[in-house]
């Protein structure tokens, strides 16, 4: 396949979405680079995917997704490891449903 074959079947697609093109847009480069992941914040965590990711939960709320990847902790610099933080704008605040949680992901 050539590069415009690409290009015109890339821009063919982005046309078929509805709101949020390029987050949309983004998924997609993500999902075809990262078949192995199983959920958004692991998904974030894949090079095509920017390093913010928002969207609305099941209530209707706000949710952003960000990820850093490459880092090393400093008690164990040869480990390489991903943080990703989930704010969750709906959410109570309270110990049980708390409006950011923070993951470290070793992948």
């Amino acid at each position: 396949m050539n590069l415009n074959t690409l290009q015109e079947f890339r821009h063919g697609m982005y046309t078929c979405f509805g709101n949020a093109k390029d987050a949309l847009f983004n998924l997609v480069d993500a999902l075809s680079s990262e078949a192995g992941a199983s959920s958004f914040p692991e998904l974030s965590c894949s090079p095509f995917f920017e390093r913010t990711w928002e969207g609305l939960d099941a209530k209707g709320a706000r949710i952003q997704v960000r990820c850093w990847n490459h880092l090393h902790l400093r008690a164990a610099r040869s480990l390489e490891v991903s943080l990703i933080q989930i704010i969750r704008h709906g959410a109570s605040g309270k110990a049980r449903d708390p409006k950011s949680s923070w993951f470290v992901w070793k992948g």
